[in-house]
């Protein structure tokens, strides 16, 4: 997407409230909360990345049409077992392109009442601030104590993770080394992003209960 229409698109979704931020954050709880309690739209961006994938064209989405070509199972065990630094990078790669992406799946929905959106962990944080005004954003970032316990859990429970990585004979070591590693160094990229431009934080991961960080959010955008 262009400058321009990164313009046009923020000033056609100024009913729409973004929660980004970091994994086992609290993103997708409170914003289900914010769903249910003020009868908003809801848009889960974990549930439209397949979609993207499955429809990226090679000139506007290379990196999504890449995963789509390879196979998303294929390209995910291969990323997975990447260094943490390469991880990052394919993660920022990608969402940058999904985000676009989600922009225009917002532009098609209703805009009569408010859309809440809570993003991928991998959506970039500078990205965002091209769709988001400061009052419209808010970014939740867990501790890292609470990231590795929490995509130690989402691992053994099983899912995409576990499966794409079920080739690989010490899946579990190299999960929790490079990419809990490549989720602790996006989570540091959020908070260095926030306190740079003076963006609404939230460090949550057993800093704060849940219903603190649900009225903080509500604060936030002037909800009672």
């Amino acid at each position: 997407m262009k400058l321009y229409d990164w313009w046009k698109a923020k000033n056609s979704l100024k009913h729409v409230l973004w929660i980004g931020g970091s994994a086992c954050s609290g993103k997708s709880t409170i914003s289900t909360r914010l769903a249910e309690g003020f009868g908003f739209i809801r848009y889960h961006g974990d549930d439209h990345i397949g979609e993207h994938i499955d429809t990226a064209a090679e000139e506007d989405s290379p990196f999504l049409y890449k995963i789509h070509e390879q196979g998303i199972m294929n390209y995910l065990g291969w990323v997975l077992t990447q260094k943490a630094e390469k991880i990052v990078q394919v993660i920022y790669d990608i969402y940058r392109e999904d985000l676009r992406l989600v922009s225009e799946d917002l532009l098609t929905m209703p805009a009569d009442k408010p859309i809440v959106v809570d993003l991928f962990a991998g959506h970039p944080t500078w990205e965002l601030r091209q769709l988001a005004d400061p009052e419209k954003a808010i970014f939740l970032v867990s501790t890292n104590p609470f990231i590795k316990e929490g995509q130690r859990k989402r691992f053994q429970k099983g899912g995409i993770l576990s499966q794409a990585l079920e080739q690989c004979p010490t899946s579990v070591e190299v999960f929790m080394k490079g990419y809990v590693e490549s989720v602790h160094m996006r989570s540091a990229d959020v908070r260095e992003e926030c306190e740079k431009y003076n963006l609404s934080l939230l460090i949550t991961g057993g800093n704060m209960s849940v219903d603190e960080v649900y009225s903080a959010v509500c604060m936030h955008f002037g909800l009672s």
